[in-house]
């Protein structure tokens, strides 16, 4: 048995023998970053942000800790092959060829030139933020076209916060900056993201608001923020909508082919009515197609009679799907057909399809969502006829458009009447009738000038009063 002397001298050796080694670091094995594209336009812009994905690449597996020539061989497998020729022009020594930093550097001089610090700066100061861009996207890109202009450190962060305020598109976000002294750029940045993120907050809890309206358009929104809106109709498109948003901007109309209205809004037809007294223009009634009424508008706009169940005005009638009656609310100006959730549920299972119509906007702004569309074989009289309907939310009437009215023999446009004896003859002037007019005490008379008549309808004005002469409508005056 050992003694305790030499028990104690043993340990430190036995301590030393069994102390695990240190294992190396594992390294991570990533995926390299893919070849670098040239598509000629902007090989600048591709080769930095290519280089950037390459040096945290590099980073991340370590690539230091390697042999110099592993590294370079490394970076050119994953640059790719299109760059192999650049490569072999940049004419390196056999010690230049195998220092990365230097490979580099050859390719960033190829690359990206030192650029234009005018040019540069032109594009800075016309940075706007474009429609559907987000404040972040657009801060972003302000700061990276501000780093290529090589602007004093003293002065960028106020630079980049001036071009920011200009080139955002909200303009009540804008007032609410000028409001404000001495603001830093991150504090105007702080403001943008903010607002934006309330106009969000306010269009999403205002969206279902307005569900019993009476719906006169629908519209495809766009992801633009709207200004306060307008209290008149617009003449272009007929809606109402925030000052310069109208949806007619340079949209071509179907009828006159001039650009900036719609069709419906289209001042050539009327003036094309007013020049025809004896012979009345009837628009022609297209032939009815099997597509959605929708595939028909451009824009996406449609317009549609009121949706409203409590409608006491309305014409409406029976219509049977799958021997179910529905009452169906006709609207000759309606440009497609509505059909609510709850009434479809009646029916046997129907699948929803997705339609191009997102939302219902009404003529004071309320918006009904879409569900979308669904094609129904609809029964008028024994008549079978296929139809698409829109599909809402709600208990709300159900509208069948005047183009689907008249497929259905519902509803017939006449153009004219033929008759064989004359209906009417004479004045027409009405016999035994005794007009009550009421007389006031103390009348005081005003007399208002004689309305000029204009030299160029001068003579039809003379053949009509002459006319009214003749049948006895009016009588000359002979005092003055």
């Amino acid at each position: 048995m050992p003694n305790e002397s030499g028990q104690q001298g043993d340990a430190p050796q036995e301590q030393v023998q069994s102390q695990p080694q240190v294992a190396g670091k594992k390294k991570v094995s990533l995926r390299p970053p893919p070849p670098l594209v040239l598509d000629g336009t902007n090989n600048k812009a591709a080769w930095e942000d290519w280089d950037n994905l390459f040096e945290w690449y590099a980073e991340a597996v370590q690539l230091h800790e390697e042999p110099p020539k592993v590294q370079v061989a490394v970076f050119m497998s994953a640059i790719g092959s299109a760059v192999k020729d650049i490569f072999k022009n940049f004419e390196l020594s056999d010690s230049e060829k195998y220092n990365l930093k230097i490979v580099r550097e050859r390719f960033t001089q190829h690359f990206a030139p030192t650029g234009n610090e005018i040019y540069e700066s032109y594009k800075f100061n016309n940075l706007m933020q474009d429609v559907g861009e987000t404040v972040g996207d657009f801060i972003t890109r302000v700061k990276t076209q501000a780093s290529r202009c090589n602007f004093p450190v003293s002065s960028k962060s106020r630079l980049i916060r001036d071009r920011i305020i200009h080139g955002i598109k909200s303009s009540q976000t804008r007032e609410e900056i000028l409001k404000k002294n001495k603001l830093t750029l991150d504090e105007t940045i702080v403001i943008c993201q903010v607002s934006e993120k309330a106009a969000e907050h306010t269009i999403a809890m205002t969206a279902g608001s307005s569900e019993k309206v009476e719906v006169n358009t629908v519209k495809k929104e766009s992801e633009v923020k709207k200004k306060s809106e307008s209290s008149a109709f617009c003449g272009k498109c007929g809606l109402k909508h925030a000052y310069r948003a109208c949806p007619a901007y340079k949209k071509k109309c179907k009828k006159c082919g001039l650009i900036g209205h719609f069709a419906t809004m289209c001042k050539k037809s009327v003036e094309a009515s007013n020049k025809t007294t004896t012979k009345r223009k009837v628009k022609k009634v297209e032939k009815d197609s099997d597509s959605d009424s929708e595939s028909e508008v451009s824009v996406d706009t449609l317009r549609i009679h009121s949706i409203n169940k409590d409608d006491g005005d309305a014409w409406n009638c029976v219509m049977k799907v799958n021997h179910k009656k529905i009452i169906v609310n006709i609207d000759t100006g309606a440009q497609c057909n509505v059909l609510s959730r709850k009434v479809l549920s009646k029916l046997p299972q129907k699948d929803i399809e997705p339609s191009r119509v997102k939302k219902l906007v009404a003529y004071d702004g309320g918006k009904i969502k879409v569900i979308g569309r669904v094609q129904l074989d609809c029964f008028f009289r024994k008549k079978k006829i296929p139809l698409w309907f829109q599909i809402v939310e709600g208990d709300r009437a159900c509208v069948l458009d005047g183009k689907s009215a008249i497929k259905a023999g519902l509803i017939a446009r006449v153009n004219s009447i033929n008759v064989k004896e004359e209906i009417f003859s004479g004045l027409g002037c009405l016999k035994d009738f005794v007009y009550d007019a009421e007389i006031i005490d103390d009348p005081k008379f005003v007399i208002h000038p004689a309305r000029t008549v204009p030299y160029k309808i001068e003579k039809e004005v003379k053949a009509e009063i002459d006319d009214m002469l003749k049948t006895g409508v009016v009588k000359p005056c002979t005092h003055g």
